[in-house]
């Protein structure tokens, strides 16, 4: 699952994804597109890859614990308190903070 995919790099992630057949996109999601991450179900996905916002890393994080998948967050800019809630989130289920992708 891409999680900000409307984003320049969720967006770009998305498109290399889809041209290898190694991957799998289940859910391309975005801030306006939460019913969409809501129906996924427990197992559905093997990792939540986050491009998004502070708000959203945190969604993200969140949505990671509820469907039991990795999450990796690219996000830059993250507050501390979000860093905060994404480490927690280390307790439940893989995660890797990795803001400097390029």
């Amino acid at each position: 699952m891409v999680h900000g995919a409307r984003g320049k790099m969720g967006a770009r992630i998305v498109a290399l994804a889809r041209d290898d057949a190694r991957f799998n996109i289940v859910a391309a999601h975005d801030v306006h597109d939460s019913a969409q991450a809501d129906r996924l179900a427990h197992g559905s996905i093997d990792v939540l890859i986050d491009f998004s916002s502070d708000h959203g890393a945190r969604r993200a994080a969140t949505l990671a614990r509820t469907l039991r998948c990795a999450l990796l967050v690219g996000t830059t800019g993250l507050s501390q308190d979000s860093l905060d809630f994404i480490e927690q989130s280390a307790r439940w289920v893989p995660v890797m903070v990795a803001a400097n992708t390029s």
